[in-house]
């Protein structure tokens, strides 16, 4: 157990964890003493893990599904609400995908893929699409983009991109594309995300 530059760290079993908040420090620093201190400081680590989890919920997101198609031609769509412009010269976007996700080798390595941000009344191709092993889309939820990426119907925008770069980020990797071609659907009011719940936009 130690600091460094505001920081706790702990060695669990050999691997580093860094606690970011420095009020917890003499908390689990002490806990480390009793019988049962690993027990203890592993729950609350959880603990602030899951109140960090909290607080980044408080910032309002849309909801996308990112889709492309595989080697054996079926389509692939997952739900993420972490797509960001990133650059308008080049144009370029991203988004971020769990090291451990089942689908993080696909996309590490998709060269073209689609972003289809979801309009208000998607929510249920939402829970589809997030869902362990229930990735697949039907032939009647995506036509092809003109640079031949699956575009989800009904969207309220679409974003055909080519990956440029995978950078490793702590327990993602964030999935840099360049835009290709977009298109915007006049009239669709996007699907919001907050604080663990859908959202729409006021009238």
């Amino acid at each position: 157990c130690g600091r460094t530059a505001g920081l706790l760290f702990i060695a669990v079993t050999g691997t580093p964890l860094i606690v970011f908040t420095d009020h917890l420090t003499t908390q689990i620093c002490d806990c480390l003493s009793f019988p049962n201190g690993l027990s203890y400081t592993k729950n609350l680590v959880e603990k602030v893990v899951r109140e960090l989890r909290n607080a980044f919920g408080e910032f309002a997101t849309g909801v996308c599904v990112v889709a492309a198609t595989d080697q054996s031609g079926e389509v692939i769509g997952v739900t993420v609400n972490s797509f960001s412009s990133v650059s308008l010269e080049p144009a370029l976007a991203l988004w971020s995908i769990q090291n451990n996700s089942e689908l993080f080798a696909f996309w590490c390595s998709q060269p073209r893929y689609s972003i289809s941000i979801l309009a208000s009344d998607q929510e249920s191709l939402s829970n589809q699409c997030a869902k362990p092993s229930q990735h697949s889309l039907g032939e009647h939820q995506f036509e092809l983009g003109k640079h031949g990426t699956p575009l989800i119907v009904g969207a309220a925008a679409h974003f055909e991109l080519g990956l440029t770069q995978v950078v490793p980020a702590g327990d993602h990797h964030i999935i840099i594309g360049e835009i290709l071609s977009y298109q915007v659907s006049d009239g669709r009011a996007p699907l919001l995300f907050h604080k663990g719940q859908y959202r729409a936009l006021a009238s």
